[in-house]
C-alpha cells in the first residue's frame, strides 16, 4: 500500500469509529497470535457456550460463536498495521477514539461460563445526540503527505509505537469528558432527522436512545470486522468463513434493531396525534379560564362596593327577576299550523325561521317580527342546539375560510335573529360579509333584504345623500354581478353595512321612565334606514374615531372588558387628533398598575 492508501484507509476507519459516544467490544486474543504478521495464521481464543477456552488456528476453527477482540486492542492493531506497511513511521497520527468506552461489551453471541460474566453495556443516551465531526478526532491531510502532525498526534503515535501496554492510544473513559446533548428528548433517527419530541414520555425516549445505541455500535464492530478481514494477511477459508458468518450476524441485530425504531416511530406519531388533538381543547379552556378570572376579579370590586348604589342595583335585579319568573310561569304559545291563518300573510305560506335558500330572483325572507317571535317561543334546549349548528358552521367558515362552509340557513338565522351568537357573528369582518352574502354570491345588507323593491340612491331621489351608493345591481350563479370595489350588489358601502352589524349585535338602550331607567333593550328586529345609518356611522366614526378593526378585533373578550378596551382606544385617539388639529401638547396617564395602564389600538393587534 502507498503512502497515500494507508492515510485515506486510516481516516475512513476514523469516521466510523467515531459516530459513536460510547460503546465497545469484549473478547480475548492470544498473546502467541499476530493478525498483522504478514505469512503467519491468527490464532484466536475462542469460546463455546458450556466448555473451556479453546484454542485453535485459523485452520481449524474450533467455535460456535465468533467474538471478536476487545475494542483498545484493534485499534492498536490498526495503528501497528498502518505503521508496518508504511517505510516512514511518522506518516501520520495513529487512530485515536476519545469517545470510546473500552469496559462496554458488544458480543452478539455466546458466553464463557467458565470465566466471569463480561460487564453490562454502559450507554449514555445522551451522548448519542450529539455527534462529534470527524475533524475533531483526526487533523490529517491526506494532499499534504509531508505535514507534521499535532502534537497530541505525535505523543499517541510514539506511545502506540513504544509498545508500553500503558501507553495505548485509547483514552480512558475517566480521562474524556463526552460533550451532553443539550435535551434527553433531541434524537438522530434515520425516520425524522434530528428532532426534539414534544409529550413523549421519558420510557419511550429511553427507548429510542438505547436502541440507536445499540444500533450504531452494532455497525460499529460490524465496520472494524470488514476492515479488519480487507486487511492484506494469509488467512484459511474457515477463518474468512467464521468472520464472515460473525458479520452476518451483526447485520441481523441491526435489522432488529431497524424494526424497533419503526415500531418506536409509530408510538411517537400517536402521542404526537393526541398532543395535537388536546390543542383545540387548551384554547377553549384557556378562553375560559381568562373569563372566569376577569368574573371573578368584577365579583371581587362589587363586593368591595357595599353601598347603597349597589344595593339598589340588586334591588331591581330581584324587581327583574321576579318578572322574568312570573312570564315563565305563563304557559307556551301554541305552536302555529298549516291550517292557521298566524302562518299566512297576503295569501302566502310563510318560510320557517333559518330555512330562507336566498336563491333566484330574491324572494321575499320570512317575516322578522315572527321569526323572532318563534326564537323568542323556543325552549332552553332548542336554543342550545340552534346556536351550536350556527357556532360549528363559523367554526368551520373561520377555518377555511369559504362561504360554502357557512350554511345557508345560518346567513339567515344569524341576520335576522339578534341575539343569536352576537359574539361568535362578530369575529371579523370577513365573517360579517359572509353572513350577509346570498347563495347566488350576492351581497345584501339587511335593509335591503327586507326592502328589496327599494331603489333609492344618492342624487336620485329627494336628498342627495340617501346611504346607498350606487343602484342595486344583483347576479345569479350563472351570471355573477361583480359591484364596485368597497360596495355591495345592493348599493351600499360596505363600510356602513358593517358597521350597522356590530351596532345591532351589540347596542342596548335603557327606559326614558324614571322607573324603568335600570332597563335595557336591543333593537331586536329594527333596522336603520340607510339615510339614517350614513348620519349615525359619519358621528360614530367623528366623536371616537373607532375602525371596523377595533370593533371586530375584540373577539374573545366579555362585554365590559371589550366596552373598557374600545373606551381606552378611543380616548387615546381623540386626544392625538386634538394635538394634531390644534398643536397644544396633552399628557394621557391611566392611574393604576402598568399593565392596566397600557393603551394599544386594538385594530394593530
Amino acid at each position: 500500500m502507498t503512502v497515500t492508501e494507508i492515510r485515506q484507509e486510516s481516516r475512513r476507519v476514523r469516521s466510523a469509529s467515531t459516530e459513536v459516544q460510547q460503546g465497545g467490544l469484549q473478547g480475548r486474543k492470544d498473546d502467541g497470535g499476530d493478525r498483522n504478521t504478514a505469512g503467519k495464521p491468527q490464532k484466536w481464543v475462542l469460546r463455546e457456550p458450556g466448555c473451556a477456552n479453546i484454542q485453535g488456528s485459523g485452520s481449524q476453527p474450533k467455535h460456535a460463536a465468533f467474538q471478536f477482540p476487545p475494542l483498545d486492542e484493534i485499534i492498536q492493531s490498526l495503528n501497528e498495521s498502518v505503521k508496518g506497511h508504511s517505510t516512514d513511521t511518522t506518516v501520520g497520527p495513529s487512530l485515536h477514539f476519545p469517545e470510546a468506552q473500552t469496559q462496554a461489551t458488544m458480543i452478539f453471541k455466546g458466553v464463557n461460563p467458565s470465566a466471569s460474566p463480561p460487564a453490562a453495556p454502559t450507554i449514555d443516551p445522551k451522548l448519542l445526540s450529539v455527534a462529534q465531526p470527524p475533524e475533531q478526532v483526526m487533523n490529517m491531510d491526506t494532499d499534504a503527505p509531508d505535514s507534521t502532525p499535532s502534537a497530541p498526534q505525535e505523543s499517541t503515535s510514539a506511545a502506540v509505537a513504544s509498545g508500553s501496554p500503558d501507553n495505548t492510544a485509547i483514552q480512558s473513559s475517566d480521562s474524556c469528558k463526552s460533550t451532553p446533548a443539550e435535551t434527553v428528548s433531541e434524537v438522530v433517527w434515520p425516520a425524522f432527522g434530528q428532532r426534539a419530541f414534544t409529550g413523549v414520555d421519558a420510557k419511550t425516549i429511553e427507548d429510542i436512545h438505547s436502541t440507536l445505541a445499540m444500533r450504531e455500535n452494532h455497525l460499529l464492530v460490524i465496520h472494524e470486522a470488514e476492515f479488519n478481514l480487507c486487511l492484506p494477511q494469509q488467512r484459511t477459508m474457515d477463518d474468512i468463513r467464521a468472520q464472515i458468518s460473525f458479520i452476518d450476524r451483526g447485520y441481523r441485530y441491526v435489522n432488529d434493531a431497524e424494526i424497533r425504531l419503526e415500531e418506536l416511530r409509530q408510538v411517537v406519531l400517536k402521542i404526537e396525534a393526541d398532543s395535537e388533538a388536546k390543542a383545540t381543547r387548551k384554547v377553549l379552556l384557556d378562553q375560559r379560564r381568562r373569563l372566569t378570572k376577569e368574573k371573578e376579579s368584577l365579583l371581587k370590586v362589587m363586593a368591595d362596593k357595599a353601598n347603597a348604589e349597589v344595593m339598589l342595583k340588586v334591588t331591581d335585579i330581584v324587581k327583574q327577576l321576579i318578572e322574568l319568573d312570573q312570564v315563565l310561569n305563563l304557559p307556551r304559545a301554541t305552536k302555529t299550523t298549516k291550517s292557521s291563518n298566524a302562518e299566512k300573510k297576503g295569501g302566502k305560506r310563510l318560510e320557517s325561521v333559518g330555512t330562507g335558500d336566498d336563491i333566484g330572483n330574491f324572494k321575499s325572507d320570512p317575516d322578522e317580527r315572527k321569526a323572532v317571535e318563534g326564537f323568542n317561543n323556543m325552549t332552553l334546549e332548542q336554543k342550545t342546539d340552534m346556536a351550536a349548528k350556527a357556532r360549528a358552521s363559523i367554526h368551520a367558515f373561520m377555518k377555511s375560510g369559504s362561504n360554502s362552509d357557512l350554511n345557508v340557513g345560518h346567513h339567515q338565522e344569524l341576520r335576522v335573529l339578534q341575539g343569536l351568537l352576537p359574539e361568535e357573528s362578530l369575529r371579523s369582518t370577513k365573517l360579517a360579509i359572509a353572513i350577509h352574502t346570498t347563495s347566488a354570491k350576492n351581497t345584501v345588507c339587511r335593509f335591503h333584504k327586507r326592502h328589496q323593491k327599494t331603489r333609492i340612491h344618492d342624487s336620485v331621489g329627494m336628498n342627495v345623500v340617501e346611504g346607498v351608493g350606487y343602484p342595486a345591481a344583483y347576479g345569479s350563479l350563472q351570471d355573477p354581478v361583480v359591484p364596485p370595489d368597497g360596495f355591495m350588489n345592493c348599493g351600499c358601502l360596505i363600510e356602513d353595512v358593517l358597521y350597522d352589524f356590530y351596532f345591532w349585535k351589540t347596542w342596548t338602550a335603557t327606559g326614558r321612565r324614571p322607573d324603568l331607567a335600570n332597563r335595557s333593550e336591543s333593537l331586536k328586529y329594527d333596522i336603520l334606514p340607510p339615510r339614517i345609518r350614513a348620519f349615525v356611522v359619519d358621528m360614530f366614526k367623528k366623536f371616537t374615531r373607532l375602525t371596523l378593526n377595533d370593533l371586530y378585533g375584540c373577539y374573545g373578550m366579555s362585554r365590559t372588558a371589550r366596552e373598557d378596551t374600545l373606551a381606552m382606544v378611543s380616548a387615546k385617539r381623540l386626544i392625538e387628533g386634538w394635538q394634531k388639529s390644534t398643536g397644544v401638547g396633552v399628557t394621557f396617564e391611566l392611574h393604576g398598575n402598568s399593565s392596566e395602564a397600557k393603551v394599544e389600538d386594538v385594530g394593530d393587534n
